[in-house]
């Protein structure tokens, strides 16, 4: 099965929706939804979304948290990580 990767920013929640499902409809069998700080609440909100009005045989498979270094103008910080996986 291939799987596609959707990054979560700063679009409206239906923006991601909207691409969640032309996928599923041009054949990709899972998708990876990954989003860091801020944007994290946005993904589980997005998943929700798709499953509960859009999607019902929407399967979650995995959830994966984590911990990514990022440097910003020569300073390293630490940013949270989520990665969920969908299929259909």
């Amino acid at each position: 099965m291939e799987e596609d990767v959707i990054y979560i920013g700063k679009k409206p929640i239906m923006k991601y929706i909207s691409g969640i499902v032309l996928q599923f409809h041009t054949g990709k069998g899972k998708i990876k939804i990954v989003a860091r700080g801020k944007m994290i609440s946005k993904a589980v909100d997005v998943v929700q979304a798709a499953k509960n009005k859009f999607l019902k045989d929407l399967n979650i498979n995995k959830v994966e948290i984590g911990t990514q270094e990022i440097e910003r103008d020569g300073k390293k910080s630490n940013v949270s990580v989520i990665e969920i996986e969908i299929s259909k």
